[in-house]
């Protein structure tokens, strides 16, 4: 099965889920204080979730970063 990543119901579900990811994370009481996440924010370059996801890690502990997301 393939997936048309300009589909209307596509985009709109990654836009609810980005949505979603950016809420927790800043929500957080750590990685709301981020830089990282203070640049994605307020670049007007294209960053990628990717990218910020990389950088976020760095703040958390060896812990599996989904422990801090419930």
């Amino acid at each position: 099965m393939t997936i048309d990543r300009f589909d209307r119901e596509f985009v709109l579900f990654r836009e609810r889920a980005l949505s979603r990811f950016l809420s927790k994370v800043c929500n957080h009481p750590i990685l709301s204080n981020s830089k990282s996440l203070h640049d994605f924010l307020t670049s007007e370059e294209t960053v990628s979730v990717a990218e910020l996801w990389v950088a976020l890690s760095f703040f958390v502990t060896l812990e599996p970063i989904s422990l801090y997301f419930h």
